[in-house]
């Protein structure tokens, strides 16, 4: 197949009358302004629903490498995304909470450190530039008591 400077490749796939006229009707309702960019959406937006909370953390720290500013990266990564329930911005850091895993959320600071927080099981996440994220808490911060805040 063709590949274009920028990494696009052109696919052509065969598909049944009535899957086209559904994309259509997708297009118009959504506006986009080609069948081409609602395909896409459709399938970005398939694709995105199967992401782990893994492959949603790599996605985004793939991301920071390029960009450094989480609240940026949250825009491309987190906003929109059909797993995401909620986005919390702080200050160089970004906590977002995903369905089907009510309670838990994920922090990622603008130092590359990921926190889980998972219930009982909460703690920073041990990394290495690169590497999947292993979501097994190495080491666990204790929580500051009253005096400390």
């Amino acid at each position: 197949m063709a590949k274009s400077s920028d990494e696009n490749l052109r696919r052509v796939y065969v598909l049944p009358s009535e899957l086209v006229d559904r994309i259509t009707a997708y297009q118009n309702a959504k506006g986009y302004g080609s069948e081409v960019e609602a395909v896409r959406r459709l399938l970005d937006d398939a694709l995105r629903l199967r992401d782990t909370p893994e492959d949603i953390v790599v996605r985004f720290m793939e991301n920071m490498r390029k960009i450094k500013d989480p609240s940026e990266v949250a825009k491309l990564v987190l906003v929109g995304h059909p797993a995401v329930s909620e986005i919390g911005f702080g200050d160089d850091e970004v906590q977002f909470w995903l369905r089907g895993f009510p309670g838990k959320s994920i922090k990622i600071t603008a130092e590359d450190k990921v926190y889980l927080d998972y219930g009982l099981g909460s703690g920073w996440v041990e990394k290495e530039a690169g590497q999947r994220v292993d979501f097994k808490v190495r080491e666990s911060k204790p929580a500051k008591s009253q005096r400390e805040k």
